[in-house]
């Protein structure tokens, strides 16, 4: 999990995180401002099916999980890759 502080408003910081999302082919499956939460799906690559992101908004901060779909056991770094790349286009959008 990434977790990072931000200075925007919530409705800026979560429309921000569905761009970026949208951004990287992710399809949208449950989105509720209200509720701080964004849940998505990442397309594949050679090495896993795909994967499930999840993004919270709590208090002025961003919680960035992903984690593979399907029965794979190792992700080689992927998710951390996933959430580290999430995490610094969010950044760069609300600065």
């Amino acid at each position: 999990m990434k977790i990072f502080s931000f200075k925007a408003d919530v409705r800026t910081a979560f429309n921000t995180c569905k761009r970026v999302l949208m951004d990287l082919d992710c399809e949208i499956e449950i989105e509720s401002c209200e509720q701080g939460i964004i849940e998505a799906k990442m397309p594949g690559s050679l090495f896993a099916y795909g994967y499930n992101i999840t993004i919270k908004i709590k208090n002025s901060e961003l919680h960035i999980i992903s984690e593979t779909l399907g029965i794979q056991i190792i992700d080689w770094g992927t998710n951390k890759e996933n959430e580290d790349a999430i995490a610094q286009d969010i950044a760069k959008l609300l600065k």
